[in-house]
């Protein structure tokens, strides 16, 4: 039986004006608490545009976003603080939202400051730091001083330093090298399974999100068109789009017989 749904819109979608064609077309989904989504399609599919409608940072042209039987709509900071502390947000390319003239601790403490309206102590920003396998000496280096793994580590302890209900990343491991990648996506899960926080990644690349991900949603032109068990969805794609996403892994050539 599947926990109770967290997230949830209701035939969400986004046209531009003057433009013929909706972004996102009247998109209707259930996101549960604990479990990890990816949502995955080709680039200009419509994918940031419907985590930023998820994310009241634009408004839909029609539909709903609901969170735990809430209705949420673009508003101030004060009126969304409350969202903002359940779900939080990792950019793509998360390390380069660093400011590098900033400590970590001064980085850990912005967004603390700004949603619960009290100044953390360090025993928080330490623990932030231990959830994502950083040592807490860290704190008083600037972000600039940081190597490219130990600043993505950063950006995401940022982001869970408030203890969100659940996380939304677009790319997260993008750019990075594939042991980093892997160090990073097990991280994510590692941080989803224990706190029992439920995770969207989006993602173009269906290979970096199989092994974090127990379900995929598909997107293409503008809408859902596949949503399915990771497992199932590897072995048994049924839309041409999840088709052509999953022909796109990389594969080693056969070996040449040299005899």
């Amino acid at each position: 039986m599947l926990p109770a749904v967290f997230l949830e819109t209701r035939q969400l979608s986004y046209q531009p004006a003057g433009q013929l064609h909706p972004i996102v077309s009247r998109i209707s989904l259930q996101l549960h608490a604990g479990e990890r989504v990816a949502l995955i399609g080709t680039s200009g599919c419509g994918k940031s545009t419907l985590l930023k409608l998820i994310l009241a940072l634009q408004p839909a042209s029609e539909g709903e976003v609901w969170c735990q039987g809430e209705l949420i709509r673009p508003a101030s900071v004060r009126a969304l603080r409350g969202y903002r502390q359940q779900v939080q947000y990792i950019a793509q390319d998360p390390a380069n939202t660093l400011d590098p003239r900033r400590s970590v601790a001064d980085t850990l403490a912005e967004p603390l400051r700004q949603l619960t309206g009290s100044k953390p102590n360090n025993l928080q920003l330490e623990q932030a730091l231990e959830h994502v396998r950083l040592d807490r000496r860290l704190l008083s280096q600037r972000c600039a001083s940081l190597s490219g793994g130990q600043a993505q580590r950063v950006a995401i302890a940022r982001a869970i330093a408030l203890q969100p209900r659940f996380l939304l990343a677009d790319e997260p491991v993008s750019g990075l090298d594939l042991p980093l990648r892997q160090q990073i996506s097990q991280l994510l899960a590692d941080l989803a399974d224990r706190h029992d926080m439920g995770l969207l990644v989006v993602s173009h690349d269906l290979s970096s999100v199989a092994a974090l991900c127990q379900r995929v949603l598909v997107m293409h032109n503008g809408e859902i068109v596949e949503d399915a068990p990771t497992q199932q969805l590897l072995r048994h794609p049924q839309h041409p789009a999840s088709q052509q996403l999953l022909n796109a892994i990389p594969r080693l050539p056969p070996l040449v017989n040299q005899q």
